[in-house]
């Protein structure tokens, strides 16, 4: 699934929201969702991140790194 800004003009409560329901249908599928964000608040939610930086594109270690 690809998920576009999917918490544009939301509020925090609501950010949550959406934020788990993601998180908890990528781990219940064993799929991955990519959401395209510029909404610190949905980090939290996710289990790898990337950054586009300057044009180039950074890899977030692992949020679960052993």
């Amino acid at each position: 699934m690809l998920a576009d800004e999917p918490t544009a003009a939301l509020d925090s409560p609501r950010v949550a929201i959406v934020g788990q329901l993601l998180a908890d249908l990528a781990h219940k599928h064993n799929k991955a969702i990519v959401v395209v964000t510029h909404d610190v608040r949905l980090e939290q939610f996710a289990d790898r991140k990337f950054t586009l930086l300057d044009g180039q594109l950074k890899e977030g270690a692992p949020k679960y790194a052993a």
